[in-house]
């Protein structure tokens, strides 16, 4: 069964890294080939998995991005997921704001959404 997941993330990881002119699967998915150049402007600060029913994520953002930005990042850290699961919330804070809350989400329920709060 370990084999099965790790060939699906395989692909999962090669389907978001390959470059093409082919238009994404889902109207706001972009290409994760920019994913790089936001490497530097965010740090994942918890990632905790309640079994195979849900992920949820941390990541504290150096700065506000794009909705085009947190998408491009979503689909990066659902792909590198340890382990499958049917959902996955993602929370942003940015760094030096006083707000408690979060200031975006991303929340793969099964379909990606995309929210700036």
């Amino acid at each position: 069964m370990k084999i099965f997941r790790w060939i699906i993330a395989s692909c999962l990881c090669f389907m978001l890294l390959a470059c093409g002119e082919a238009e994404p699967s889902h109207p706001r998915e972009t290409n994760a080939v920019n994913v790089p150049a936001l490497m530097d402007k965010f740090t994942i600060v918890s990632d905790e998995y309640l079994l195979h029913h849900k992920r949820t994520v941390e990541v504290m953002l150096n700065e506000e991005l794009s909705e085009e930005q947190l998408t491009t990042l979503a689909i990066s850290i659902k792909a590198a997921a340890k382990q499958s699961t049917d959902r996955t919330f993602i929370g942003y804070r940015v760094s030096g704001s006083s707000e408690a809350g979060y200031w975006a989400t991303t929340h793969y329920n099964p379909d990606l959404e995309v929210k700036i709060l």
